[in-house]
C-alpha cells in the first residue's frame, strides 16, 4: 500500500495566450498580477477561492535567464518553435475539490490555452501513485 506523500498539494497547471502582462519572479507577485486583471471570469475564481496561489511552472531560472536562451535556440535552428515556458503556470489549491471546481472555472476563460488537474509523480522512475486522479487504473 501508498504511504500519503504529505508534500503533495493538489493543483492546476495552466497555460495562458499571452503572458507578457504577467511581472514577478515569485508567488506572491504572480499571484498579485493575476488578481489584478481586469477579465471578470479571474475576479469570479478568486472571489469564490480567495486562498489561491500561482506560481510559474517552470522556476528553475528566472524569467530574465530565459529569455536569451530562447533567443540563442533560435538563432542556432530556424526550425526552433519557442514553446513559451513563461506562459505556464501552477495554481495551488488547499483540496482536491477545490482544483477541480477551480480547473472548471479556468477551462471556460477565453485567455487559457490549456489547463490539467496537476497529478503527483514520485521516485526516480516518474512513476505515479495511486491518488484520486488514478484511482482504479494500473499505475
Amino acid at each position: 500500500m501508498d504511504q500519503p506523500d504529505y508534500n503533495y498539494q493538489p493543483g492546476i497547471v495552466f497555460k495562458i495566450k499571452d503572458a507578457s502582462a504577467i511581472a514577478g519572479d515569485n508567488e506572491k507577485e504572480i499571484t498579485a498580477c493575476f488578481r489584478h486583471r481586469m477579465n471578470g471570469q479571474w475576479k469570479k475564481l478568486f472571489a469564490a477561492y480567495p486562498d489561491l496561489l500561482i506560481k510559474r511552472l517552470f522556476c528553475t531560472l528566472q524569467p530574465a535567464e530565459i529569455a536569451p536562451l530562447v533567443e540563442k535556440a533560435k538563432q542556432l535552428d530556424a526550425g526552433y518553435r519557442d514553446p513559451e515556458l513563461l506562459s505556464y503556470f501552477i495554481l495551488s489549491c488547499h483540496s482536491t475539490g477545490i482544483a477541480r471546481s477551480a480547473l472548471v472555472h479556468l477551462q471556460k476563460m477565453e485567455e487559457i490555452e490549456t489547463a490539467y488537474l496537476r497529478g503527483k509523480i514520485t521516485g526516480a522512475t516518474g512513476a505515479v501513485k495511486k491518488n484520486w486522479l488514478t484511482a482504479g487504473k494500473a499505475t
